[in-house]
């Protein structure tokens, strides 16, 4: 246990995990404060914009933690917005920007466009070709240009892995961009049981209970539904990094030797705190996908620890208890803070808890939407099996779900966007889109298995693709691989995984341009 201790409190260490959770909670009451009042919206925008632009140019790694930090917080990328008119720039928009223009200036620096020479340049390169082709082929089938753009909007994020592999160059960086994942993955756990305590304890559509709703929702950051029993459903779309984090922990932790001793440090501790509320969570958010993610993904993993780790039963059946023991904990935090006794507080039983979102799957709105939307998504898919229909391509399906309802009783619905993310691909790319992600997918597993062997990285690189599995895995039924979310960690996780090993066993390396290490944002 040593071993893994050092290892995360050699991230924990890398940087400043206080200060960044400091920053976070600064920024969140500036959006509440600028969302309260929007006049302040476009000055906290320039601000946030000039200084990532700065730091950027003074260390481009620095621009990178800070995109890092924002995928994980800022679910949609509107924590802060400058609207014009009826268009609005998020500033994950403007973030990316800022970046961009650091990383031209750091091109220029270097001599050297360092992704040219990266091992996985050519699948992505193939797969940003394929997304050219969907736009032109959106374009060439007369779909709406505003469609078009929204669509491909997603995409957009694969343009950050030319500064990623140029800011990237030390395992000391790899430790930081892990700081980063777990302590802002730390803030949304901590932010999400807050608000469950709020919304189970406030008196409903009370004035601070319709802000805090109205921010959070109007931000895009997530949404709030009352699933009875006074039990409010937090939901942030980026909530897809607290899988990552229960399964880039709790792989290591599984395949770790413990000792008593090591359970009493602050470093255990922590660790074991960010695994159990990462399950807890992955539960409380009650997105099926999720769990259907996270259950198959878990299965797979104990196949992998039984058989190519070549743990006994006997483990395996200790790892699952362990499992189960920490659940329930969090089942009795989770009663604990909603059934508090305070004024307003709410009456919720276990056997609710854990029926509210099991029951009824196949009669519940959103699980009917999604069902109602597959036999038409497949046909559709089929009119243009090998190369698509293009970027903003519509379907019209009816629907279940009660806002769709409210303007259109009929439930009938005509959108771009799809639940089944794997048939999202294949409608607007064919399945040469289904080629392009499928060998990117085989060719970022080749470099891991072959990361593996270095007995160094074994865990940490074990750890990485079982939560990239996870989310290739979640993807079937919420996409996230046509999302910054998604593309983001893939880009994060590939990167990492294709370090080159003299780097990480050297621990630094020369760095004739990058000026001081980061050691907060």
């Amino acid at each position: 246990m040593d071993k893994i201790k050092n290892y995360f409190q050699d991230i924990y260490q890398s940087f400043s995990l206080g200060k960044l959770i400091l920053g976070i909670l600064v920024l969140e009451v500036l959006s509440f404060t600028a969302f309260s009042f929007p006049e302040l919206n476009p000055v906290f925008f320039v601000i946030l914009i000039g200084l990532t632009l700065i730091l950027a140019i003074k260390n481009l790694f620095w621009g990178i933690l800070i995109l890092l930090g924002d995928l994980i917080i800022n679910s949609k990328g509107y924590l802060f917005a400058w609207s014009f008119g009826n268009f609005s720039v998020s500033i994950r928009l403007g973030l990316f920007v800022a970046v961009f223009i650091a990383f031209f200036i750091w091109i220029i620096r270097d001599k050297k466009i360092r992704v040219l020479e990266w091992s996985l340049w050519k699948p992505y390169f193939f797969l940003i070709i394929v997304i050219f082709w969907g736009v032109l082929l959106g374009l060439l089938h007369g779909n709406s240009l505003a469609n078009i753009f929204f669509d491909a909007n997603g995409y957009l994020y694969l343009g950050l892995i030319a500064p990623l592999v140029q800011a990237v160059r030390s395992r000391k960086h790899v430790l930081q961009l892990f700081a980063v994942f777990l302590g802002a993955g730390f803030f949304v756990m901590l932010k999400t049981l807050l608000l469950l305590f709020i919304f189970s304890h406030l008196v409903a559509n009370s004035d601070t209970f319709m802000a805090i709703y109205r921010w959070l929702r109007d931000t895009g950051v997530g949404e709030v539904t009352n699933m009875k029993f006074g039990f409010y459903r937090i939901f942030f779309q980026s909530h897809i990094y607290t899988v990552f984090i229960f399964f880039f922990v709790g792989t290591q932790l599984a395949l770790s030797s413990w000792s008593w001793r090591m359970l009493k440090t602050k470093t255990f501790i922590f660790t074991y705190i960010l695994f159990a509320w990462s399950l807890l969570n992955i539960f409380l958010v009650y997105s099926r996908s999720f769990w259907v993610g996270s259950v198959a993904t878990m299965l797979f993993l104990l196949v992998w620890i039984f058989i190519k780790e070549q743990k006994s039963g006997k483990r395996i059946f200790g790892l699952l208890a362990i499992l189960g023991v920490t659940f329930a904990i969090d089942i009795v935090f989770a009663l604990g803070l909603v059934n508090f006794p305070t004024p307003g507080a709410s009456s919720l039983s276990a056997t609710s808890l854990l029926s509210e979102r099991t029951k009824n799957i196949t009669t519940e709105n959103a699980s009917l939407s999604r069902l109602s939307l597959l036999r038409p998504l497949t046909q559709a898919s089929l009119n243009h099996p090998i190369f698509g229909s293009g970027l903003g391509s519509v379907l019209t399906y009816k629907s279940s779900d009660p806002r769709i309802l409210e303007t259109n009783p009929e439930g009938w619905y005509t959108t771009y966007a799809f639940e089944w993310g794997y048939l999202d691909l294949w409608f607007k790319f064919g399945f040469l889109g289904l080629l392009a992600y499928g060998y990117l997918l085989f060719s970022i597993f080749k470099y891991g298995l072959r990361r593996m062997k270095e007995k160094a990285f074994h865990l940490e690189t074990l750890a990485l693709l079982f939560s990239l599995l996870a989310l290739i895995a979640t993807h079937c039924f919420t996409p996230y691989l046509n999302h910054p979310l998604g593309i983001g960690w893939l880009i994060f996780v590939s990167v990492i995984i294709t370090l080159n090993a003299k780097y990480d066993k050297e621990q630094t390396v020369v760095q004739q341009f990058l000026v001081t290490e980061p050691t907060s944002i």
